[in-house]
């Protein structure tokens, strides 16, 4: 995944995967997170510019849904 911010809440819905790795830009500590299919997150709005990274034996799939604010929000601007 590109390098982004999540300014906005969101749900997500994992399809298949079972390993991501979560980088933070400017080298901090990033977090390995297990899944697993049908597991459900409500996720906060973040400010930290990061990305994710499928580093498991399986595809990763997931569903994102955005509760924006308006209709010309962008869900995950780009910090390339």
């Amino acid at each position: 995944m590109r390098w982004h911010r999540d300014p906005y809440p969101r749900v997500a819905v994992i399809l298949d995967g079972d390993v991501l790795a979560i980088e933070y830009r400017g080298g901090s500590h990033g977090e390995r997170v297990e899944v697993c299919p049908g597991q459900v997150e409500r996720e906060k709005p973040g400010a930290r510019i990061h990305r994710a990274v499928n580093v498991g034996r399986q595809p990763h799939e997931q569903i994102t849904v955005f509760l924006l604010d308006r209709p010309d929000a962008v869900p995950q601007p780009s910090e390339e």
